[in-house]
């Protein structure tokens, strides 16, 4: 190894060495910080994914209703909905709503604000002859 190679080797370990005490606390802990320039996602997945409800269903039925009912930037409640449902024929047992609102949140049909009600999604488009 020559010796401007040994000189240019020690200053580089000299160099690290500052910098480690710069980034050292006096607790020992390494503090970084990083400044972001440019930060690229790349998000794959389907563009567009296509789900069915019909109104001979509950979900469908209530869907229906929420769409075509209730403003989606207004919560409604389960008793709401149990009304508009019996305003189109639909009778459905508390019960049955309950456990149909729930899954319907599950699959992103309907979004739920705790305690306060519940909405169709503003970012999902829904389609069909009636609405």
């Amino acid at each position: 190894m020559t010796e401007e190679r040994i000189k240019k080797l020690e200053n580089d370990v000299d160099n690290i060495r500052s910098l480690l005490q710069k980034v050292l606390n006096p607790e020992g802990k390494i503090e970084l910080n990083m400044t972001i320039e440019e930060m690229l996602v790349n998000i794959k997945g389907k563009s567009h994914i296509e789900r069915s409800v019909n109104t001979g269903t509950v979900p469908g039925r209530v869907m229906f209703c929420a769409l075509k009912d209730f403003s989606r930037d207004k919560l409604w409640s389960q008793s709401e909905m149990l009304k508009a449902l019996d305003e189109r024929g639909w009778h459905t047992s508390s019960g049955t709503l309950s456990t149909t609102v729930s899954r319907l949140i599950s699959d992103g049909l309907l979004i739920s604000k705790e305690r306060e009600g519940y909405r169709a999604p503003s970012k999902v488009t829904f389609t069909g002859d009636e609405l």
